[in-house]
């Protein structure tokens, strides 16, 4: 029995002997395989040391050149566009520019690319002229772009977009010719955009000396000014030039406002005492000109003076808000702030200054009707404005993962 247990005993320490050389073993090629891991990375991460260290030998001097965060910029002030082709003055050079691709790439909608006018940063290499970016602008004259067909435009932004004609501008001249031009509505819609830029408006009206009563005109057009400069002028026999001259500084940067034909290339070359730009006849017969003028221009005077001068415009789109209309109207605002209610439609209410007004012709109902067809307008503006933003946001989000 006790020779049993004693085999027995024997066996269990055997056995147990040989699970402990088994398990000591395994232990053994584990440790010996991760040492062979590891030594397998060290080389890898050596070799990979080496091809860094290989290519950063081979293009540090390409990556300092162009890594746009190193690059020594220059400012520039843009003074020509057309389509995607810039013309950028830096100190007393010029220079043909294009967008880096870095700002194509972020730049999300029409606001954001450079306009006549601008002051932008650009990198200068061998002659070639890159836009990296657009300062900060001070004033800027937009429009609603023309719709040109289809439900979206370039870029998923729809067909509500803003077009910038001109940037960083004191004065906005807008000039109509005292011929078939005429045309008292298109003037409000100029000087609401010209309120919503930020730069002061000035309006000149063109071809006094075809006009037979231009008193009339004048008149018509100063009633609907409230304050803003009014000045008649003829290319003929200069009348009205030095009342507008002595609107303007020599510091000053204006930008030309009108349709084709009203003489805003002619102004130019009077107000820069050169004939730089180019001039047409206008149509007797249609009171409309040719467009002499295909792209915005900045061009310098002697005295200093900056003119931007803009192709004619076909349609006034309003890009603008109610508090902006309220300026255009003022006359129509002050007359709302009269009403006994505060929330008074200008219906049947008693106590309506509007209407009272209209009934003693104090306000027309021509101009109290424009103003109307402008408010709703710009309430669907707004609403598209918000998508456009909405958008915006969304493509700004896309662009920073």
């Amino acid at each position: 029995m006790i020779d049993n247990k004693e085999r027995m005993n024997a066996k269990e320490t055997e056995s147990k002997e040989i699970e402990s050389k088994e398990t000591e073993s395994k232990e053994t090629e584990s440790k010996e395989t991760e040492s062979k891991e590891i030594d397998t990375e060290i080389d890898t991460s050596e070799i990979k040391s080496k091809e860094i260290g290989n290519h950063n030998d081979e293009t540090a001097c390409d990556e300092r050149v162009f890594d746009p965060f190193n690059q020594p910029f220059e400012e520039g002030r843009v003074i020509y566009k057309n389509r995607g082709h810039y013309r950028v003055q830096v100190a007393d050079q010029t220079f043909d520019a294009l967008l880096s691709g870095r700002f194509k790439h972020e730049a999300v909608g029409n606001i954001d690319y450079p306009a006549v006018g601008d002051w932008v940063l650009v990198f200068l290499q061998g002659g070639q002229c890159r836009i990296e970016s657009v300062k900060p602008r001070r004033s800027v004259f937009v429009r609603k772009q023309k719709e040109t067909g289809g439900k979206k435009m370039a870029g998923g932004l729809g067909t509500t977009q803003e077009q910038v004609i001109a940037a960083n501008v004191d004065k906005v001249i807008i000039v109509t010719g005292l011929d078939g031009n005429y045309n008292l509505k298109r003037i409000e819609r100029f000087i609401t955009l010209a309120y919503n830029s930020g730069a002061q408006p000035i309006i000149v009206m063109s071809k006094l000396d075809l006009c037979p009563t231009p008193e009339v005109l004048l008149e018509a057009v100063n009633a609907i000014a409230f304050g803003i400069p009014v000045i008649g002028y003829s290319a003929v026999t200069d009348a009205g030039f030095d009342a507008l001259s002595a609107e303007l500084s020599p510091t000053d940067t204006v930008v030309l406002i009108g349709s084709s034909g009203v003489g805003k290339s002619t102004l130019t070359n009077k107000l820069l005492s050169a004939p730089i730009q180019k001039t047409g006849e206008t149509q007797q017969h249609t009171a409309k000109g040719k467009h002499t003028t295909t792209a915005a221009q900045l061009l310098q005077g002697v005295s200093g003076l900056a003119i931007i001068d803009t192709p004619g415009v076909r349609e006034v789109q309003l890009w603008a808000d109610e508090e902006t209309l309220d300026q255009t109207f003022d006359d129509i605002s002050t007359l709302t702030a009269n009403c006994r209610f505060n929330n008074c439609t200008h219906g049947n209410e008693p106590g309506c200054a509007v209407r009272a007004a209209i009934e003693s012709g104090v306000l027309t109902k021509e101009r109290y009707a424009h103003y109307l067809k402008l408010q709703r307008e710009i309430a669907f503006l707004d609403r598209k404005k918000q998508q456009l933003e909405s958008m915006r946001n969304r493509k700004q989000k896309h662009h920073k993962k």
